[in-house]
């Protein structure tokens, strides 16, 4: 796919790949592990709370939309002390389903089911599949980004994501990182240029 309409825009994949390049070139290569970094927070409430660091993770990505990593972090764990509030319930209803899976039902194939969302379900693969996953999770930094614009309003339809997800894979490919690295150091980036006074870095960001 060479151009998307988004925005009453036509985008080029050509000048989004080179918007994220010029930024990935100015940001810092150490935010690669952000996401290795959440998986090790994911693991850490595995260990306090008796929960499979898989189920943790995908309580963590069920319960990220709207929220910014601080808040999602902190629902999760209140979450596993049995504290059911803070989002909408058909969020924590995925996470009910996820506690609620059979020992031999906790596979990815399963938990996805739940999730039953693109940028949720990239979330969750990028954090537990760190080393290799190869999706994007498509949030509205990573937009602005290959866009090069803020933007007000970030609904997209699921052909714009895969748009966007591909000029990621593309931009990767072309500086020898996994998609959801390059998507996190520009991210950090990002929002450090563009948005200084946000306080933390947002996760799953609803469209």
């Amino acid at each position: 796919m060479s151009k998307q309409k988004y925005k009453g825009k036509t985008l080029y994949t050509k000048t989004c790949v080179d918007n994220i390049v010029q930024l990935a070139l100015e940001s810092n290569p150490d935010d690669r592990a952000w996401y290795q970094d959440a998986y090790n927070y994911a693991l850490e409430l595995s260990h306090d709370y008796n929960v499979g660091v898989q189920r943790v993770v995908g309580i963590i990505a069920a319960l990220s939309p709207m929220k910014s990593w601080v808040e999602n972090k902190r629902l999760a764990e209140e979450y596993l002390k049995g504290n059911r509030y803070g989002t909408y319930g058909r969020l924590l209803g995925k996470a009910d389903e996820i506690i609620a899976l059979e020992h031999e039902q906790v596979n990815d194939e399963n938990i996805l089911d739940i999730l039953n969302g693109q940028k949720i379900s990239a979330f969750y693969l990028n954090i537990n599949h760190y080393q290799k996953s190869t999706t994007v999770t498509v949030d509205r930094h990573a937009v602005e980004i290959a866009m090069d614009t803020i933007l007000d309003n970030h609904q997209m339809t699921a052909k714009q994501y895969s748009f966007f997800q591909n000029v990621y894979i593309i931009a990767s490919d072309k500086l020898g990182y996994l998609p959801h690295e390059l998507q996190a150091i520009t991210w950090v980036a990002w929002r450090n240029i563009k948005h200084p006074n946000q306080v933390d870095a947002d996760a799953a960001l609803p469209f």
